[in-house]
């Protein structure tokens, strides 16, 4: 079963989760996380909670409120196949109806192995009107890495960037080690013309993710390391073209560059991100600036974010900050995140987040 066939089936299943659900059949949920991601994905049910409850136990209570259906949605891992086993021979034994949904055919699918309900949400929340192709969701999985000051700063305001200690450095390294491809607006290229390659730890070339440079009006010098033969490069621009523009794109796919261009003034994020998909990069690290980092929160398009946060107050008004933009316009609209680990490094402390904001 390739990608696309796994996703369709994902979202036939919850559709018959929805469709269930309004018919007020219950959901078996382990938890509040469970009943957090279901309610994002516009699910409305009552939902009962049977973590470490016994079988017998969420039998009989089911039969005293005479609730005679009841959704269980299973986990992958051979622990959460047992448990279904079990419910659904104790419950049809005692006259209980139990629509299993979330079935092993779609164990594996597109960014990774989904462990439970909980695992669907960061991939196809946000996203309730799909694209007949899917294009909408067949997108990379992207973590957000910054290295920022207690108030949210990058550099000060002489862009003195010195924030990150020795082992923070070889954090970052680590991630893009594991990653398909590092990305970076073109700010960051000019102001910093970096390699882009793994080197603050043991590694060989092959360990070079590719790398992914958003430039929307095709800024960047021939001369940036980061065109060089360390690793392949994606240079993502706009589609209006000029004579210049024209003979620029030339001579950078001559030194083998992949030119990608989507949208008319900036660069249409969604879109690069689905083209850059089909291509095979499913993980990518963003080190953006404040500018590329808000238009991928802006794109719902940011699934992870880890954070390093030195013990220092840099200040100032134009000092550049980890989101920049617009902004969001209220609570109800921005991203919200989930602390999922944390642990002191260097001076400062790493926070790790699972990505869970609104899709309204």
């Amino acid at each position: 079963m390739d990608k696309q066939e796994s996703l369709e089936k994902l979202l036939l299943i919850i559709d018959d989760l929805k469709s269930l659900a309004e018919n007020g059949i219950p959901i078996l949920v382990e938890g509040p996380n469970d009943i957090l991601s279901l309610k994002n994905l516009k699910i409305r049910a009552n939902f009962i909670t049977v973590s470490n409850t016994p079988v017998f136990q969420i039998a009989d209570d089911l039969i005293t409120k005479n609730i005679s259906e009841v959704i269980l949605l299973t986990d992958f891992d051979r622990a959460g196949r047992e448990y279904a086993k079990n419910i659904m021979e104790e419950f049809q034994s005692r006259g209980i109806k139990v629509n299993n949904l979330i079935r092993k055919e779609i164990l594996k699918y597109s960014r990774g192995d989904l462990k439970d309900i909980e695992s669907l949400y960061p991939y196809i929340s946000r996203r309730i009107n799909f694209n007949s192709d899917l294009s909408d969701i067949m997108l990379p999985f992207v973590i957000s890495n910054v290295g920022m000051t207690l108030d949210g700063k990058l550099a000060t305001i002489e862009n003195d960037s010195r924030i990150s200690g020795e082992n923070d450095l070889k954090r970052v390294h680590e991630i893009r080690k594991e990653v398909d491809a590092i990305m970076v607006g073109i700010g960051t290229v000019l102001k910093d013309d970096p390699r882009l390659t793994v080197h603050k730890i043991n590694a060989s070339p092959k360990d070079n993710p590719l790398r992914i440079v958003v430039d929307s009006n095709l800024k960047i010098p021939l001369t940036a390391r980061v065109l060089n033969k360390d690793a392949k490069t994606i240079i993502a621009t706009t589609t209006p073209i000029s004579d210049e523009k024209e003979e620029k794109i030339r001579k950078l796919n001559e030194m083998g560059i992949i030119v990608l261009q989507a949208g008319v003034q900036k660069v249409d994020l969604r879109k690069i991100m689905n083209e850059i998909y089909k291509m095979g990069i499913n993980k990518i690290l963003l080190e953006g600036g404040g500018t590329l980092n808000w238009g991928m929160f802006k794109e719902n398009l940011i699934n992870e974010v880890r954070v390093y946060i030195a013990p220092k107050v840099f200040g100032g008004a134009s000092s550049p900050t980890y989101v920049d933009g617009n902004g969001f316009k209220n609570v109800e609209e921005c991203t919200k995140l989930e602390l999922k680990n944390y642990y002191p490094l260097d001076d400062g402390i790493v926070l790790e987040y699972h990505v869970i904001g609104s899709f309204e």
